[in-house]
C-alpha cells in the first residue's frame, strides 16, 4: 500500500478529475488514525461513504471515531477559522486534508490564498493536504498559482494515463506509478 512519511509537510495534491483524489486523502487519513493521530477532514460534499468504508476496513471504530469531518462551504475566512479551531482543539491532530478546497474555477483567489496561509502558520505539527480537482491545464495553473498560500508547499500530482486501474502520482523528485484498488492506492 502507499504510504509516504508526510513529515509536517503542506503538500497541495492536484487531480485530474475522477482520478483518486479523495481515495489518496482517505487513505493517508487512515495511515495517520492507524499509528494514532486524528484527522480534520474539510469539505464540501463528504467522501464517497462506500470508499470510505473500504478504506477505513481495518481500523476499528473506535479509531475510526479519531476522523473529524468539517464542512466548509460558505464564507471561506470564517470556514477556514473553524478548521483552526478544530486544529488547536482537538488532542493530537496529525492530518488535515482539505478536499476540493479552491473555487471551481481552479484559481487560488486571494482570500482563499489569505485564508489557507493563516490555517498552515498556525497547524502546529499537523500535515496539510489541499486536494484540487483540475483538467488538462493543471501543470501550469492550478499548481503554480496555489503556492503562493505557502512557499514550501510541495505539489503532488495525480493523473490518470488510460482507462483502467493506473495512476501517476507525479512528486517534486520522482514518478511512481500506483494501482487504485477497492482498498486504496497500490
Amino acid at each position: 500500500m502507499f504510504s509516504p512519511d508526510l513529515d509536517d509537510s503542506v503538500i497541495h495534491l492536484a487531480v485530474q478529475g475522477r482520478c483518486g483524489g479523495s481515495t489518496m486523502g482517505l487513505q493517508l487519513a487512515m495511515q495517520v488514525i492507524a499509528k494514532g493521530g486524528r484527522v480534520v477532514w474539510a469539505y464540501h460534499e463528504l467522501p464517497d461513504s462506500a470508499r470510505f468504508s473500504q478504506i477505513f476496513a481495518e481500523l476499528s471504530p473506535a479509531d475510526s471515531s479519531k476522523f473529524h469531518a468539517m464542512n466548509i462551504s460558505g464564507d471561506v475566512t470564517q470556514a477556514f477559522d473553524r478548521v483552526n479551531s478544530a486544529i488547536a482543539m482537538l488532542p493530537d491532530v496529525r492530518l488535515l486534508v482539505m478536499d476540493d478546497w479552491i473555487e471551481k474555477t481552479g484559481r487560488v483567489s486571494k482570500k482563499h490564498s489569505e485564508a489557507i496561509a493563516k490555517v498552515i502558520a498556525n497547524r502546529n505539527q499537523c500535515s496539510i493536504i489541499l486536494i484540487s480537482k483540475g483538467g488538462e491545464s493543471m501543470k501550469e495553473g492550478v499548481l503554480l498559482n496555489a503556492r503562493g498560500a505557502n512557499k514550501d508547499m510541495e505539489v503532488w500530482l495525480l493523473t490518470k494515463p488510460k482507462d483502467g486501474v493506473e495512476r501517476v502520482l507525479t512528486l517534486p523528485d520522482k514518478e511512481i506509478t500506483l494501482d487504485l484498488k477497492e482498498e486504496g492506492f497500490f
